[in-house]
């Protein structure tokens, strides 16, 4: 039961920085009009901030672990995409290229 609790929790911890993420994001997003949207641009962050900080310090110590590797993990994968994307699409493209297909 213990493991499926940190599983569960480890999936709560991603979520989370998914949507933390998302929240630092919205004032890229919005900066053409940033002076009508700073509300929402920083109760966004706050709220996801809150509600991650909240569960963080409210889990017993054994889980987390599992809830910062959660947010971790997702931030890493998040990273891993971006640094990723350019050379894999160049290298698509080169295939795509020799194979006729544009």
């Amino acid at each position: 039961m213990i493991l499926f609790t940190k599983i569960f929790v480890f999936g709560v911890g991603m979520y989370l920085s998914l949507h933390l993420t998302a929240a630092l994001y919205r004032s890229f997003d919005l900066w053409y009009m940033i002076g009508k949207a700073y509300r929402r641009v920083i109760g966004g962050i706050l709220v996801w901030g809150g509600i991650t900080l909240a569960l963080f310090l409210l889990f017993p110590a054994h889980l987390r672990l599992a809830f910062g590797l959660g947010l971790l993990s997702f931030f890493l994968l998040y990273l891993s995409a971006h640094v990723l994307d350019g050379p894999l699409n160049r290298l698509a493209a080169k295939d795509r290229l020799k194979q006729g297909d544009l």
